[in-house]
């Protein structure tokens, strides 16, 4: 991502953090891009349907295991190793997501303790239908300042990848913003992780974006923080909008062949 060397004229600020569901704890788990697309998904189809009540927003919500389920690599036996964003993006646009309630509850978390990994409950192939009523209309790249603002202030949430440093996976706890450690550099980065975009603000830390993580309560502002500009497009690797304009039925009575997906290599993401 880079900076625009000029700024389009934007209002100084756009939030979507009113169709915010629960903040997720992904655990311990690789599961991060499949929370990221989830969570936006759930913002999406809020606005849509004018949601502000975070509980009911929160139970409209959809599924990251279907997501990490159908684009996790053959050898992750222990939902450790990611999927690759575009999977991701690609199932959502071609497939669709059910509901959280139609898949990891009433049995496993958010609805219990219990991880689901390496497993799929059994009514997989009425989630599959389900899946294609929530479809995607499309998403694109963003690689200017300007196009993911402008994306914001459209009301459509944007996957975003950064190369988390240990401040950021370590010194975050109950902090509003996150900014590099002054001996810190991209270089020490070990992994990448996939956040939502939710917010920006030009008058914030000097003009910053907001993000949304899947870490839990605990991490940031009660799961939020963020980030100046600069650091976002300096740590970042990608952003990617998405969009739905109306939460009309797009039933198929025929539930799609979701199982012949060629899945890319999807290291990297955590």
């Amino acid at each position: 991502c880079i900076r625009d060397s000029t700024r389009a004229i934007l209002p100084p600020n756009s939030s979507m953090s009113r169709y915010l569901p629960y903040v997720h704890d992904q655990g311990q788990t690789g599961m991060c891009v499949a929370y990221a697309l989830a969570s936006a998904r759930t913002i999406l189809y809020a606005r849509n349907k004018n949601m502000y009540d975070q509980k009911e927003i929160s139970r409209a919500s959809f599924s990251p295991y279907f997501i990490y389920y159908h684009g996790k690599r053959a050898d992750d036996n222990d939902c450790m190793k990611g999927i690759s964003p575009f999977i991701g993006l690609y199932l959502l646009d071609s497939f669709g997501v059910p509901k959280i309630m139609d898949v990891e509850c009433t049995d496993y978390y958010p609805c219990t303790n219990q991880m689901l990994c390496n497993y799929y409950p059994p009514d997989w192939s009425q989630d599959v239908t389900n899946a294609s009523l929530y479809k995607i209309d499309n998403y694109y790249a963003l690689t200017t300042l300007n196009d993911i603002k402008s994306a914001i202030l459209s009301g459509n949430p944007c996957l975003y990848g950064i190369k988390t440093v240990p401040s950021f996976k370590y010194n975050m706890d109950g902090k509003d913003m996150w900014s590099p450690d002054a001996d810190e550099s991209v270089e020490d980065s070990e992994a990448i992780h996939a956040l939502v975009v939710i917010s920006y603000d030009d008058t914030k830390y000097g003009g910053a974006f907001q993000v949304l993580n899947s870490w839990g309560y605990d991490w940031g502002n009660q799961g939020t923080a963020w980030i100046p500009y600069d650091d976002f497009f300096e740590f970042g690797v990608a952003s990617f909008s998405i969009h739905r304009r109306y939460e009309s039925s797009r039933y198929t009575t025929r539930s799609p062949d979701i199982n012949n997906i060629n899945i890319p290599d999807s290291s990297g993401y955590n």
